[in-house]
């Protein structure tokens, strides 16, 4: 569901026409070419899989990010020794019109070792977010120009909220009134 708010007094709501997966492909290892080869299999299988998405049409694009390595020390528990490891991550995201090829796509792709999902972001189309933008606006607009709407005091007896009771600290005891009025 995707939700379009302006100027906090109007909001529609629309069911979204896009999904973008983020997955996240991360391996570490004490072996820098070992762990650099082991994510970048995993990266190219992942794009070889978002480009078939694609040319099947069930994905308008994908994208995919370079295989970068970094080092990370950790120290062993209760100890001053600390052990190198290599990291290596890569990204990749794929836009889908068709919701069920992406459940069955994440669903086969999240299975792989080293591959998380990192979310999935709702959109709508460029043309249809336009529209409805504009929509949006037009509301927010009526309501500004209608005004705030009222907020009776407390003590008001037409206001919902308050109801009748015996309570000393009830804002609607005339003690109460009194306080507030000479504030």
């Amino acid at each position: 569901m995707v939700t379009l708010t302006v100027a906090g007094t109007a909001q529609h709501f629309h069911p979204a026409e896009r999904g973008t997966v983020r997955l996240e492909i991360r391996r570490e290892s004490r072996s820098r070419s070992a762990v650099l080869a082991e994510v970048s299999s995993l990266h190219a299988t992942v794009r070889d899989q978002a480009r078939a998405e694609q040319q099947s049409g069930a994905a308008t694009w994908w994208s995919a990010d370079q295989v970068s390595v970094s080092t990370v020390r950790r120290f062993l528990k209760d100890s001053d020794v600390a052990e190198v490891f290599h990291v290596a991550a890569a990204s990749v995201r794929v836009k889908y019109r068709d919701f069920d090829a992406l459940g069955r796509w994440v669903s086969t792709v999240s299975g792989l070792p080293g591959v998380v999902v990192a979310g999935v972001e709702w959109d709508l189309t460029a043309a249809r977010r336009a529209s409805v933008e504009r929509d949006v606006r037009v509301a927010a607009s009526a309501t500004r120009r209608s005004g705030p709407p009222r907020t009776p005091p407390p003590w008001d007896s037409a206001s919902p909220a308050c109801s009748p009771c015996s309570s000393r600290a009830c804002a609607r005891t005339p003690r109460a009134r009194a306080a507030a009025t000479e504030r």
